[in-house]
């Protein structure tokens, strides 16, 4: 079986119009936030390069699992048999970076037509030629782009190479842009879970007063609408004067952030309707990474509200068992720790625990040299600011 490996001149490289060529970028700078939009993407640029399958591959495949990837026709990329063991003796990959070549430019073409992987797995799909593009960075990213075509239709061609070249530079930035996003998300996702284990109610805003994320907290005080509340995911005040002189803190802060003023706190308290003790709050400019003036489109700020004036304000609990392993106590210094920490005297906790002052004054010295502090007060700041807080 052979084919004649070079181009053939009667096969015309895709025309790309200026407006073929914005509809494609755009497809995958929307692609960052819409992989939906990478579908159509790929699924266009293969019609433009008369494949019948592609496949962009965002993430390698571990212990057989499909890989995080983009797939337009038929390419078995749940089927195990593939990334098992086709996938284990596909030759065409740890391509040049950021070339497109094709797969009878990189693999011997007599070998590739003679070799199992090109006999079971690329004839019977009719996927006889590729042409493909690897993209890395290291530690961070190996994209595969690859575009087969049927028999039919020939093989890919110097000028198809170019044409695919073109949009290298667009997809190396929507796929950094994509990894970088990535990322934030799952950063995101852990801080979103300390967040909602303060006993601190925290809310970012960014300076329309549109709610970016409030913790679990924050969420229930919203819940009560007393005093403040969640309206179309705006953070609303409900006393007149209340909210005039909050959309001035939050003007303050905005102002300091665009002017790298960092470190401005101002505070206020917000009445409740109930006649239930007023809601302490702070407003503060978020941080910024760079220090220049006006590098952000959106500013934002973060505000707290003060659990101790709130109704239902139980703290939630520290885990005890976290607490023994943090510290190294046993079950009984870090029972005594926790009593200690929620308020109570040595005296108090020693008679809640049932054991002797002297016994709770032996545990407070054992406690106190584990965790390297001297004294009751410095002993409920180390735990209230440990790791312990989260472990629950």
């Amino acid at each position: 079986m052979s084919d004649p490996m070079t181009d053939d001149p009667a096969q015309n490289p895709p025309s790309l119009t200026v407006q073929d060529f914005s509809h494609l970028v755009r497809l995958i700078h929307e692609g960052v936030l819409d992989t939906q939009a990478l579908h159509r993407f790929l699924e266009l640029f293969t019609v433009q390069l008369r494949g019948n399958s592609g496949i962009l591959i965002l993430r390698s495949s571990h212990l057989g699992e499909p890989p995080m990837s983009v797939v337009h026709g038929y390419v078995p990329r749940a089927d195990s048999s593939y990334f098992n063991y086709y996938m284990a003796i596909d030759p065409f990959v740890q391509l040049p970076e950021g070339r497109a070549v094709t797969m009878h430019d990189f693999v011997d073409a007599e070998e590739l037509e003679r070799s199992e992987y090109f006999r079971e797995y690329l004839m019977p799909l009719d996927m006889v030629y590729a042409l493909g593009v690897d993209l890395r960075d290291k530690d961070r990213y190996h994209v595969r782009l690859r575009i087969c075509r049927p028999r039919r239709e020939g093989n890919f061609t110097a000028s198809d190479c170019s044409y695919v070249e073109t949009f290298i530079p667009h997809l190396r930035t929507g796929i950094r842009l994509f990894t970088e996003l990535d990322q934030i998300r799952s950063e995101r996702g852990f801080y979103a879970e300390a967040m909602d284990q303060l006993t601190l109610a925290t809310i970012v805003l960014d300076e329309t007063c549109r709610i970016l994320h409030a913790n679990r907290l924050a969420e229930s005080i919203f819940a009560t609408r007393d005093g403040l509340l969640r309206s179309n995911d705006i953070l609303m005040i409900t006393h007149h004067d209340d909210a005039k002189r909050f959309r001035e803190l939050v003007a303050h802060a905005v102002e300091a952030q665009r002017t790298s003023r960092m470190g401005l706190v101002e505070v206020m308290r917000v009445r409740r309707p109930s006649g239930q003790p007023d809601i302490s709050l702070a407003v503060r400019p978020s941080t910024s990474q760079t220090g220049l003036r006006n590098e952000r489109l959106t500013n934002t700020v973060a505000v707290f509200l003060s659990t101790n004036t709130l109704d239902g304000g139980e703290e939630p609990p520290m885990s005890c068992e976290v607490i023994q392993k943090l510290f190294g106590l046993t079950p009984k210094e870090a029972t005594l720790a926790l009593r200690l920490a929620a308020g109570e005297s040595l005296l108090d906790a020693a008679r809640t625990l049932n054991m002797s002052p002297n016994t709770a004054r032996t545990h407070l010295r054992s406690v106190f040299a584990k965790t390297g502090v001297d004294r009751q007060a410095s002993l409920v700041r180390v735990l209230l600011k440990s790791v312990a807080m989260l472990g629950q």
